[in-house]
C-alpha cells in the first residue's frame, strides 16, 4: 500500500504545467541587522508554477559589521502586475541569519520589480520588508519596514 501511494505522488509530481520554469541567479545587498551595517550576498534557484506564482530559496553569507553570518531566505513570489516586460511582485520570506554571537529573523512581505530585457534574462530590485524581526532574544511585536536594498539578476530556463 505504501508503496502504490509513493507511486501516485511522484507521478503527481513530475507532470508539470508546460507554463513551469526554473530559475537561477543571484541578488546582493546592504542593510540594518540588529542595528549594525550589514552586507549579503545570496544565490537564488527557484520553481515557477505558472505566470503569477513563484517558490524558491537564496542560500548566501552575509559581512555585518566585519563578521561573517550565514545566510538563509526561502520566499513565494506573487506576479501582481506585469506589461511584457516590466513585472511588479510581492514576496513573502523567511530571512534567516546564522553568525556565531547573533542570530536574527525577519519575516513578511518585500515589494519586487523586474525587468526582463531578454526571453531568459531579467534584473530584479526589492526595497525594503513589511513584517517582524527578530531582535534580541524576541520577536519584536509590531510590523515594520527595513531599511533592507536588494539587487540581483535572473535566467529562466
Amino acid at each position: 500500500m505504501k508503496k502504490m501511494i509513493m507511486a501516485l505522488l511522484l507521478t503527481m509530481g513530475v507532470s508539470l504545467p508546460s507554463t513551469a520554469r526554473i530559475f537561477v541567479g543571484g541578488t546582493g545587498g546592504v542593510g540594518n541587522v540588529n542595528n549594525a551595517f550589514c552586507w549579503v550576498m545570496k544565490p537564488k534557484v527557484g520553481y515557477e508554477f505558472n505566470e503569477r506564482w513563484a517558490v524558491g530559496t537564496m542560500l548566501g553569507f552575509s559581512l555585518i559589521d566585519s563578521e561573517i553570518a550565514g545566510v538563509a531566505d526561502p520566499f513565494v513570489r506573487l506576479n501582481c502586475w506585469n506589461n511584457g516586460k516590466f513585472f511588479f511582485d510581492v514576496k513573502a520570506h523567511a530571512e534567516l541569519l546564522f553568525q556565531s554571537e547573533v542570530g536574527a529573523a525577519a519575516i513578511g512581505v518585500a515589494p519586487s520589480l523586474r525587468y526582463q530585457f531578454s526571453p531568459h534574462w531579467q534584473v530584479a530590485a526589492s526595497v525594503g520588508l513589511l513584517g517582524t524581526q527578530y531582535d534580541e532574544g524576541e520577536w519584536l511585536p509590531t510590523f515594520m519596514v527595513t531599511g533592507s536594498t536588494e539587487l540581483g539578476i535572473i535566467y529562466r530556463f
